[in-house]
């Protein structure tokens, strides 16, 4: 008789120690940040050395497009980035990179910047810290499961007695 409630505890303590262990790779892994370096910094195009060179603010300059090398000068973060993974950076064969207003840096493979866990969401396949967004989701609907479940046992195992409605007045 109780071997439903044990199966049910099981499942509880194991989908809170995944979503824990998920929980903990969303908040320390990298989402895929593209970092300053000398290959990712360097050279600065003409257009930004110049206003850089007059004291100007880059507001209202637009990302500057290598076509030749396939990537994309983020004027905001001060960096290349791969456009379409032919620069062979971190992330080679990626997708496109995007700005993150919220974090204000370029984040490969993004998809959005959660306002749960404050951090941006990125990546695809074993890259970035989707992986991880993806199994916390699946443990909500995994737990939704294990709640009902249970309910759903002891529905069938304890049918409802039919009460009597008849009262003897006396």
């Amino acid at each position: 008789p109780y071997g439903a409630e044990w199966l049910a505890l099981v499942c509880i303590y194991l989908e809170a120690a995944v979503a824990i262990g998920a929980l903990c790779g969303l908040l320390c892994g990298d989402p895929g940040v593209v970092r300053r370096s000398p290959e990712t910094c360097y050279p600065v195009p003409p257009e930004v050395l110049a206003r850089l060179q007059r004291g100007e603010s880059l507001i209202g300059l637009s990302n500057i497009t290598d076509q030749q090398l396939g990537r994309t000068y983020c004027v905001r973060c001060l960096v290349w980035r791969p456009d379409g993974g032919s620069m062979g950076s971190r992330f080679p064969g990626s997708s496109m990179c995007h700005h993150c207003a919220t974090c204000q840096r370029c984040v490969t493979d993004f998809d959005h910047h959660c306002g749960v866990f404050g951090r941006c969401i990125a990546g695809s396949g074993w890259r970035g810290n989707m992986k991880y967004f993806k199994c916390i989701i699946s443990m909500a609907g995994c737990a939704m499961l294990t709640c009902i479940a249970p309910l759903i046992v002891r529905i069938i195992r304890e049918p409802t007695t039919p009460h009597s409605s008849s009262r003897t007045v006396g």
